[in-house]
């Protein structure tokens, strides 16, 4: 929900499981390219109810989500366990994200290739869509330091909004 990997609804890509007599768990996240820390504003999982276009094709049918925010006890622990982590979310991931980055930074600068060099350097290549358009994250044509702030500042604004949505529950 954080990084509104919107992937998280499709069948193929999120699974649940519940031994008995425990709870209900949904993992391991996985899959996180194309849609992750976009910064997007304007959908929470809670809330997604699908077309009849897309609860009948293979790639979109996550109609749990809806159903279990229809249950006020299960959507108040949600807003519960929201407000007990938001600030740790707020400050100490952000601080997360520079530290790991302090430690790539060296390897990332020397993989990530750059708008202008050619494409042997580096371990991927860009293609003209990309050099214009960023790719699907809009990360492509940015510099290492530069994709890794703009991750950092998508990150923030989701975590505010989804913060504000949450909180008007």
């Amino acid at each position: 929900e954080i990084t509104e990997n919107r992937d998280s609804r499709l069948p193929g890509s999120v699974y649940m499981h519940k031994g008995v007599n425990q709870k209900l768990v949904m993992g391991h996240l996985w899959d996180f390219e194309l849609t992750t820390f976009l910064g997007l504003r304007s959908w929470l999982h809670y809330n997604y109810v699908p077309s009849e276009l897309e609860y009948n094709t293979l790639e979109y049918r996550a109609v749990y989500y809806n159903q279990l925010f229809k249950d006020a006890k299960f959507k108040a622990k949600v807003k519960e366990r929201w407000n007990a982590i938001y600030s740790s979310l707020l400050n100490d991931i952000p601080k997360f994200i520079d530290k790991e980055y302090n430690t790539i930074k060296k390897s990332l600068d020397l993989n990530w290739i750059d708008v202008g060099e050619t494409d042997n350097q580096g371990i991927w290549t860009l293609s003209d869509e990309d050099k214009s358009s960023g790719g699907r994250n809009h990360d492509k044509n940015l510099k290492s330091g530069d994709a890794v702030n703009k991750l950092r500042s998508n990150y923030l604004i989701r975590i505010n909004w989804m913060n504000s949505q949450i909180n008007s529950w």
